[in-house]
């Protein structure tokens, strides 16, 4: 059950209500705070790669005024994680050619539009910020620019001094439990 804090003029806080929402997963409101984008379910963390059936995921609107609910992206594929920014809607599917899930972004007047185009790898985990999405795609982490829908590598660099990998003698005879010849003595 999906519930939202409000008070009697619609703004942040107040006791719980619930919506009349069965059930959803992975919500995000929408930047004016009047909708919310939601999954009924969610096919997230499953091995269930390039599903096409009932069971595919799709992402829904929820408009917190007139309780109305609407199937934003209606697609045999699976989407997920719906993250709101300015009007554009941005979430996951594998409705691609290819069928690897990439980001994609529904306009206001409904229009949807692939932004990345891995096709060796997945995009997972994204997370949006102000002005980017970061997320993961072959065990390398990406940032999105929303501004210009570029992707760049985040470079990470571990920082050490290494002597930990070098050759070395170490004294272990306090650390022998147990001793036994070889069988060439």
């Amino acid at each position: 059950q999906i519930e939202v804090f409000t008070d009697d003029q619609g703004t942040t806080g107040g006791p719980a209500e619930k919506l009349a929402v069965p059930y959803g997963e992975f919500a995000t409101y929408s930047p004016d705070g009047k909708q919310i984008a939601y999954l009924p379910q969610s096919q997230a963390f499953r091995t269930w790669k390039r599903y096409r059936g009932g069971w595919a995921p799709d992402v829904w609107t929820f408009d917190l005024a007139t309780r109305a609910s609407a199937n934003v992206t209606a697609s045999d594929a699976n989407d997920e994680h719906p993250m709101w920014h300015g009007d554009t809607l941005y979430f996951l599917s594998d409705r691609g050619a290819n069928q690897r899930a990439n980001i994609w972004a529904r306009d206001k007047g409904g229009a949807v539009r692939q932004v990345t185009q891995f096709a060796d790898f997945d995009v997972t985990f994204p997370a949006l910020g102000p002005q980017d999405i970061v997320f993961e795609a072959g065990g390398r982490l990406y940032l999105l620019n929303l501004a210009t829908e570029k992707a760049t590598e985040v470079a990470i660099q571990v920082v050490t001094d290494r002597t930990t990998l070098k050759p070395r003698t170490e004294t272990v005879d306090e650390l022998i439990r147990e001793a036994a010849p070889s069988p060439t003595g």
